[in-house]
């Protein structure tokens, strides 16, 4: 039986994702060593975090709900930012960027709210909700900057297990998956490939 080609390319780009992610470590490790910030692992995460982010609001926007997506993308780079690689002066960068970082939520708390009174006709209060639950959820990949060493190591292994279970749900689905698991949402989901999924996952 021939293999279909999105499995093989799935196969093949996962692996080269995961030795890139270890490239990047390596690099970060060194540069630690050297008494620098992780300045390689800080940018992917401020990139993972905008794709992902991004990728959410768009799953709002299948669903119908408007999002303030713009703004939330804004308030995540400037959160996300590795404010260190940006030549600014000292007084910029020790006394207001962690100003600023204080006040990112109370300000896009009221930018939401703000939204919601003045351009009720178009921005709901289901779309401010999902821009801030959004936001919060993702924002959540702060914490990877501000953990101990090991960030990057918690990193990988997420991508890890979601490359792999992902590999594993796609492959098996396709293989052998004959029960549809939610015809109408995700026609392609089988209940053999999600219950491989969660094992190679787990």
């Amino acid at each position: 039986m021939a293999v279909p080609r999105k499995i093989l390319m799935r196969v093949i780009v996962a692996p080269l994702l995961v030795a890139a992610l270890v490239c990047l470590m390596a690099w970060g490790h060194r540069l630690e060593r050297e008494g620098k910030p992780n300045a390689p692992l800080h940018v992917l995460i401020l990139l993972v975090g905008l794709i992902s982010l991004h990728e959410v609001y768009g799953m709002g926007e299948v669903k119908g709900i408007r999002s303030a997506s713009r703004a939330g993308l804004v308030a995540l780079a400037l959160l996300l930012l590795p404010w260190y690689l940006i030549p600014l002066p000292d007084v910029v960068l020790l006394k207001y960027v962690p100003l600023l970082l204080q006040w990112i939520w109370p300000l896009f708390i009221l930018y939401v709210l703000f939204k919601l009174v003045f351009r009720y006709g178009t921005f709901t209060p289901e779309g401010g909700a999902f821009t801030l639950l959004g936001f919060a959820y993702i924002g959540l990949i702060k914490y990877l900057q501000e953990s101990p060493r090991p960030e990057a190591y918690f990193l990988l292994f997420l991508l890890a297990a979601g490359k792999g279970s992902d590999i594993a749900a796609f492959v098996v689905g396709k293989a052998i998956g004959k029960h549809k698991m939610s015809p109408v949402v995700s026609p392609n989901k089988t209940w053999e490939g999600g219950i491989a999924g969660g094992i190679v996952g787990t």
